[in-house]
């Protein structure tokens, strides 16, 4: 049975695009630079990130942010932003952000778990007009739930950048 990512998910699942796997060593090399942080995500990125390889982040001089859908335990990192993924089981017990992506995840079975909670339009690819409902639905909500709740955009998506 397909879940209800599977009508939404803007995951590929697959691995690189194109560049292949990495060794430990490789990515280091690759993330060298000024940014303090290292944000690991694209698919599930709990499936490769390990201790060995968030230690040898932090000892590059890294903060280590993890965006996941929290289907699998992570290491101990710095920062996690949980995207929940309905029917996927979240087994994670900690997030320092929670994105729901709305009207499919309620945010009110989120907000226990993390002290930052967003809600994020639907992306059904249907151009700017076709999200628009989906927009004021999320405004309308955030509005109502103010205290705990704030509205989170796909930036990239709405300048055309992939």
């Amino acid at each position: 049975k397909v879940g209800v990512c599977g009508a939404w998910c803007d995951t590929e699942f697959r691995l690189g695009r194109g560049l292949g796997r990495m060794s430990p060593e490789e990515l280091l090399d690759a993330v060298k630079g000024d940014a303090p942080i290292v944000v690991c995500t694209g698919g599930e990125p709990g499936l490769q990130l390990d201790d060995a390889l968030v230690r040898d982040l932090r000892l590059a001089g890294f903060r280590v942010h993890v965006e996941t859908n929290g289907s699998v335990e992570l290491p101990e990192v710095d920062w996690i932003t949980l995207s929940p993924k309905p029917p996927l089981q979240v087994k994670i017990a900690r997030a320092d952000e929670v994105k729901c992506i709305f009207p499919d995840v309620d945010p009110e079975d989120w907000k226990h778990l993390a002290h930052h909670v967003f809600v994020q339009p639907r992306d059904d690819n249907d151009g700017l007009l076709g999200r628009a409902d989906r927009w004021a639905e999320c405004v309308e909500y955030v509005q109502a739930h103010a205290s705990w709740c704030r509205l989170s955009l796909q930036t990239h998506k709405l300048l055309g950048i992939e």
